[in-house]
């Protein structure tokens, strides 16, 4: 006989009910948020990214070491604070300037004392793609249309990555680092990126283009190795969720993951198309205008 009273299933299901409800909400607010800044643009996006950043940091030195207050995470969040001191006073140039000696120094900490190159690794992590963001941006109108694409395919891909996997199911894709994910919802991923990609840049006043689709499809791409990435990183210690930064999420790392990839590759894309590598929106300015005119 069952030890289970009817109730209880009733009380699963409210409960489900409930936490599918917090996700939704905290998503939008959080989506509001962004969408409202990166419009804004300015040293409101600088900041905004800014402190992203410093929360990703927070967050990696929680997973690869447990507690990311710990003495032995401080030379990490030094190092970001010089990197982010130093875009703000003397610009991109100089950051990632910054960003390759902080690397090399920790690198070489990290040889001194024995341990593994975990905090070069979250140094770059987090400030590699602060700086392809900020730079993405800019304060153009075509720098806002290049964000908003991507996240248009990013934020597209996790979308339609999630329904189709949980409505067709099948083989799994990395069922050593992310058990729940299959290769229906990597398909529908792609899809979805290229369509909300396509359907973004559609409004803001761009006639669709293949090689924008095949943009979208490289976003989406590097999307998934973000997501697959950090997904690695958390089984490799052992942890469920980078945090519990966002209410029904878990943390922001969770929610970003494939953001950073994204970004990176969008603005290293831009550089080897022939933007100035420190022009500020120049890289998706060379993109969207080398594909098609709005």
């Amino acid at each position: 006989m069952s030890s289970h009273s009817p109730d209880d299933g009733t009380k699963a299901a409210t409960r489900k009910r409930s936490e599918l409800g917090l996700r939704i909400t905290s998503a939008l607010v959080l989506i509001a948020v962004t969408l409202a800044i990166t419009i804004a643009g300015g040293v409101a996006f600088q900041v905004f990214c800014a402190l992203g950043a410093l929360l990703i940091v927070y967050e990696y030195a929680g997973i690869v070491r447990g507690r990311p207050a710990a003495p032995a995470n401080w030379p990490l969040f030094f190092a970001l604070i010089a990197v982010l001191a130093v875009y703000f006073v003397w610009g991109a140039a100089a950051c990632l300037v910054t960003i390759l000696v902080m690397t090399a120094a920790l690198v070489a900490a990290d040889v001194f004392r024995g341990r593994k190159f975990w905090d070069a690794a979250g140094l770059g992590y987090a400030a590699l793609p602060f700086l392809a963001l900020v730079l993405l941006r800019g304060d153009t109108r075509i720098g806002l249309d290049a964000v908003l694409f991507l996240f248009a395919c990013v934020w597209g891909a996790d979308t339609f990555a999630y329904f189709a996997g949980r409505r067709l199911g099948g083989p799994k894709l990395a069922p050593s680092i992310s058990p729940n994910k299959t290769w229906s919802g990597f398909a529908g991923g792609l899809a979805g990126a290229v369509l909300v990609g396509l359907i973004v840049l559609y409004l803001a006043g761009y006639r669709a283009a293949p090689m924008l689709a095949g943009l979208a499809l490289i976003l989406a791409l590097a999307s998934v190795a973000g997501d697959l990435l950090e997904s690695w990183l958390k089984r490799r210690f052992g942890k469920k969720d980078s945090g519990r930064t966002i209410p029904g999420h878990g943390g922001i790392l969770d929610r970003v993951d494939g953001l950073l990839v994204a970004a990176f590759v969008f603005w290293l894309a831009g550089v080897a198309g022939g933007a100035p590598m420190f022009a500020a929106g120049s890289a998706g300015e060379t993109l969207l205008r080398a594909f098609q005119l709005p």
